[in-house]
């Protein structure tokens, strides 16, 4: 089996305190049992992080960090050089409501983190195929080693080219996709990479048609998900396993949290919690 790891988005933002369980959980499962892997790895620069929805005063970002994860091929570009920012982004979420109350910062940040997952895509397209693509976001600490025999059985499956697999948490009450992992085949990785290209349709055409979310327009990241994967592109997606555990026998839901500025996300200590 030959995969396809990719990372992306701020990488210096917490993977000092992450690389442990990616190395860990992913890398030395994989060495581990003879499978070959390849890293490819697109870097958003930039040298102060403040993320006020994360409390994220002002974080020095090491740009250079990502070596840690030797990656095959790589881009690494300074973020207020995408094409995400300044007129484009004021016209596009014009009409949008300011959910998180934070001038739209939190928009504007998802877009910078779908434009490299598209960067970093397009490192490995139009090259020999990899059996299965594995895209981890690097500030997130992985609780669980990644589980083999689970990608084995879904790369089994007669649908496998149409099939994406995402983690059961963190996905807007089962109406959308968690956003933060994702693995699948040549095909359909292809469309969670390139997710960026459909934000301009969905804004524009796209209601709200969801339980979880009042607003007739919304930018939700995991209902946009939703929308590209399963509504558009016609894409089955299944739930990923991890290993099991006390709490979970049969497979636990391969759980991760969010490392901000060198501590655990609040909100992630008590539900990533096995015991």
């Amino acid at each position: 089996m030959r995969v396809c790891i990719c990372f992306y988005g701020v990488i210096g933002r917490s993977l000092k305190q992450t690389f442990p369980s990616i190395k860990t959980n992913i890398f030395d499962v994989l060495t581990e049992n003879n499978v070959e892997f390849d890293v490819y790895l697109h870097n958003n620069c930039i040298n102060v992080l403040r993320s006020t929805r994360a409390g994220e005063k002002a974080q020095q970002i090491d740009n250079e960090c990502w070596r840690m994860l030797e990656p095959v091929e790589y881009i690494s570009e300074d973020q207020d050089k995408a094409p995400t920012n300044a007129e484009r982004f004021d016209k596009e979420f014009a009409h949008i409501p300011d959910k998180y109350n934070d001038n739209k910062q939190s928009y504007k940040f998802a877009l910078y983190e779908m434009y490299s997952c598209k960067k970093v895509t397009e490192l490995w397209k139009g090259k020999k195929p990899y059996d299965c693509y594995l895209y981890l976001r690097p500030d997130l600490e992985y609780l669980h080693k990644i589980d083999l025999q689970f990608i084995n059985s879904c790369m089994a499956r007669s649908d496998w080219n149409n099939t994406i697999a995402t983690p059961c948490w963190h996905n807007h009450a089962d109406e959308g996709l968690n956003d933060r992992i994702a693995f699948g085949s040549y095909d359909s990785i292809l469309a969670w990479g390139e997710r960026f290209d459909y934000i301009d349709e969905f804004l524009s055409t796209v209601e709200a048609d969801y339980k979880t979310t009042t607003l007739r327009q919304h930018f939700v990241a995991e209902l946009f998900t939703h929308w590209v994967i399963v509504e558009k592109m016609g894409i089955t997606n299944i739930h990923i396993v991890g290993e099991k555990t006390k709490r979970f026998p049969d497979g636990s839901p391969f759980w991760a949290r969010r490392v901000r500025a060198g501590h655990v996300h609040a909100p992630d200590m008590e539900e990533f919690n096995d015991e």
